[in-house]
């Protein structure tokens, strides 16, 4: 339905273009209304806010169907979740009594948070021990009290270093690190993140650290939260500075207000309408659909920038701004539709994955391009048909855009004189290139590591090597 919509407004913008300059305040309103239905979906008013939510996990990267994850959910079901939140703490020597007393403190804290299931550290953790005399196992608490004379505490070590169920698995091997396991009641990862569970360890275990304790963090929750809290950011940071840098950009070069206001209108209704979408269709953001937003602008922007360049050349000729607004569209129509067609028929390649986070980023993608295609075609010349042809700021400002647009022009002139005198040289270097390049495609690696998202220096990286040196790691 919505793919017929926009291919019957598609046809009809190339088939009558006059009627998107003729009837502009309607092609305006209409997409005001389009805007306002896609708006509905993402705002939430209790608590206010974008009702859009973010899925940090890795189960969207599974392919649909896969029998492996049907045995994966049984070995959960029979062995319990191997979702571990391993917490490490190093010493000097674990087995004190001031060392052993921290570690208790920090186990009984974070057990007793509403959240967590079991943890299980050498303060609180079954132990098994065969009795020759009576010839029974007894089963009891590893450490009832922790001890204070010497010959008890190396006792307590010598019993922990030998029982290899213990072994880098509650303790290291050289009796410096302790590990505090903790295991969650059961919980989606969006309450996961939303209890802060990750933030209110992160406290206990701060308060508890000193010159000579430290705490590292390892787990997929661990890395799932870390991933939701940059995502955020990222979304936070980083459209907003894209966006200015293209808008200032655009100012340069066109000098022009609507150079500026219309690709970037394009920009920001063809993202709306598309997460819109996935807000209406209750699909969240996952670590590969982030990127829409990044794309969105590109190609947005790409499309708004042809369409107001063309514009503004049949401006120089005499005609009014509907006259203008018409001409551009009817010499654009075409290339701005074929351009829309073939980027939209390469994300729909991604339809055949089996993979629903790749899926859904082919799918977005193609309503995302379909709607910058619309929206260039109609919004954009509508509003340029309403519009004054040049205001005096524009003039003020275009002495500056025009001369970067000439410095621009002898650069590109003199590019085009060197290739064009040395042909066969530019040609022998690009084949070269291309020879080097497909050598090395080769040498492309399959990294299914999601630790591989954080850069090698960041904390989280850090810690998590260290929990695979010191214990028996985080992640199976």
């Amino acid at each position: 339905m919505v793919a017929a919509a926009f291919a019957a407004a598609g046809s009809a913008v190339a088939w009558r273009p006059v009627w998107v300059v003729r009837f502009p305040g309607a092609i305006l309103s209409a997409i005001g209304v389009l805007s306002l239905l896609a708006l509905a979906p993402l705002v939430a008013w209790d608590p206010p806010g974008l009702d859009l939510q973010i899925d940090p996990s890795t189960e969207p990267l599974l392919p649909r169907g896969d029998p492996a994850q049907e045995v994966y959910h049984q070995a959960v079901r029979d062995f319990g979740d191997d979702e571990v939140f391993v917490i490490a703490m190093q010493s000097e020597d674990v087995f004190r009594a001031e060392t052993l007393a921290r570690l208790r403190r920090v186990t009984d804290r974070i057990a007793r948070f509403p959240e967590v299931r079991k943890v299980q550290s050498l303060t609180d953790v079954v132990a098994f021990r065969y009795d020759a005399g009576n010839d029974w196992i007894e089963v009891a608490s590893f450490l009832d009290e922790i001890p204070t004379d010497p010959s008890e505490l190396e006792a307590t070590r010598q019993r922990a270093l030998a029982d290899p169920l213990y072994q880098k698995v509650l303790i290291s091997e050289d009796g410096r690190t302790a590990a505090i396991n903790v295991t969650f009641r059961k919980m989606t990862d969006q309450q996961f993140i939303d209890a802060r569970m990750d933030a209110r360890i992160r406290a206990v275990l701060d308060a508890e650290t000193t010159s000579e304790v430290r705490f590292y963090l390892a787990g997929r929750s661990h890395i799932k939260d870390r991933v939701y809290r940059l995502m955020v950011r990222d979304m936070r940071r980083l459209i907003p500075i894209a966006l200015g840098v293209v808008a200032l950009g655009l100012w340069l070069v066109f000098g022009s207000w609507r150079a500026v206001v219309l690709p970037m209108a394009v920009i920001l209704i063809s993202a709306l309408w598309t997460f819109g979408a996935m807000a209406y269709l209750e699909r969240p953001l996952t670590v590969l659909t982030t990127l829409l937003a990044p794309m969105l602008a590109a190609i947005g922007s790409a499309y708004g920038i042809h369409m107001v360049s063309r514009y503004q050349e049949e401006a120089t000729r005499g005609r009014d701004a509907a006259s203008a607004a018409l001409h551009c569209l009817r010499q654009m129509r075409l290339p701005v539709l074929l351009a829309g067609l073939t980027t939209m028929i390469g994300f729909g390649a991604l339809l055949i994955t089996d993979v629903p986070a790749v899926l859904e980023v082919g799918a977005f993608s193609v309503l995302g391009v379909a709607s910058i295609t619309l929206l260039s075609l109609t919004m954009l010349p509508a509003a340029l048909a309403i519009s004054p042809l040049r205001s005096e700021g524009e003039a003020a400002a275009g002495s500056l855009s025009s001369r970067i647009d000439a410095g621009l022009d002898r650069a590109l002139a003199g590019l085009c004189r060197m290739a064009t005198r040395r042909a066969t040289p530019v040609l022998v270097v690009s084949v070269a290139l291309v020879a080097v390049c497909a050598a090395a495609i080769p040498r492309i690696v399959i990294d299914t590591d999601y630790l591989s998202f954080f850069d090698e220096s960041s904390e989280i990286r850090r810690e998590f090597e260290a929990v695979n040196r010191l214990l028996a790691g985080a992640v199976p």
